[in-house]
């Protein structure tokens, strides 16, 4: 998960929508990445003072190992319009996390376990 601090969130999510969403699925698409899925959303708790963030994307990948690494040997050019986000908000992340997920209720609602 990557943290952000919006000016305006929903703005900025309609931008992260507009631009790395079809980004990020033509990647998955042609092969080029090792992301499985990619996602934006608006914190709405906890707040206060001691969270300066308000949005963050998640990049979803199967394997841990991915995460090190998501593109592999291939080249990635990015948006030029990647720029217009950074105005949306402060410079870079202000927190980046790793989660694995351990368990999780499948369509039949049964309990997978991968640990």
């Amino acid at each position: 998960m990557n943290y952000s601090n919006a000016a305006n969130p929903a703005v900025y999510l309609q931008e992260e929508s507009r631009i790395m969403k079809p980004f990020f699925q033509k990647l998955m698409r042609q092969g080029k990445t090792k992301l499985s899925g990619w996602g934006s959303a608006q914190v709405l708790a906890p707040v206060g003072y001691d969270y300066p963030f308000n949005v963050f994307t998640v990049d979803f990948y199967e394997k841990i190992s991915d995460v090190f690494n998501p593109f592999g040997s291939n080249t990635v050019s990015w948006p030029d319009e990647m720029a217009s986000l950074g105005e949306l908000k402060t410079p870079g992340f202000w927190k980046r996390a790793v989660w694995k997920r351990v368990m999780y209720l499948n369509n039949d609602n049964k309990l997978v376990s991968d640990w």
